[in-house]
């Protein structure tokens, strides 16, 4: 029998809702950014709600950012296929998306060159899994830049199967890394949450 499903308010800030609304934002965008920022964001609150470029992080402080880079560029030059691989949740799906696009619109990758693995929810779970490298393996192109969106931290198995197979491996992620460290079969693992990350933002 499954669990009854609860629904669990977030508790809003008033004061950030207050501001919120002063600052021109319709009722239910600041019912949502009242919900994700605490009092504590009052005084920075139209800086954290700036859209603009200049207000990100500069992403030169996550680990492994040279490496990963270097990957990229070299495998564009030499004209090699790339696997994309995430999981089917919003993160997951949304960093493939931005990947796939940035590799066909900005990097001019053909999109035939491009190649697309989405874990299946209920066949796949999450993660870079056994039937997800399985899947890999049986049909992708090889050698091949794999790029994980959303995963591949704690996949050090998989991954050293992936690259005992000929593949090069970026792990992309930002969920937790073992105590162990990133998975050393994986070229580089950009994720800002390794212990040795100076990125200011984990």
């Amino acid at each position: 029998m499954s669990k009854a499903v609860r629904i669990v308010d977030r508790p809003v800030a008033a004061a950030i809702s207050r501001a919120a609304l002063s600052l021109g934002y319709t009722p239910l965008q600041a019912r949502i950014i009242a919900g994700r920022l605490s009092e504590a964001d009052l005084a920075k609150l139209p800086a954290l709600l700036s859209l603009q470029l200049g207000g990100l992080t500069p992403p030169d402080l996550l680990p492994d950012i040279g490496i990963a880079s270097e990957c990229v560029v070299s495998a564009i030059k030499q004209g090699l296929p790339i696997l994309l691989i995430s999981d089917f949740d919003a993160d997951g799906a949304s960093a493939h998306a931005v990947l796939k696009f940035a590799f066909r619109d900005y990097f001019g990758v053909p999109e035939q060159r491009i190649h697309s693995y989405i874990g299946h929810r209920l066949r796949d779970g999450y993660g870079v899994t056994e039937t997800l490298t399985d899947r890999i393996i049986a049909e992708a192109p090889c050698p091949a830049l794999i790029i994980t969106a959303d995963q591949g931290s704690t996949d050090h198995a998989r991954i050293a199967r992936l690259r005992d197979r000929g593949f090069i491996v970026v792990v992309t992620d930002h969920h937790g890394v073992p105590a162990s460290g990133p998975p050393p079969a994986a070229v580089a693992c950009v994720n800002p949450v390794r212990e040795d990350s100076a990125f200011p933002d984990p």
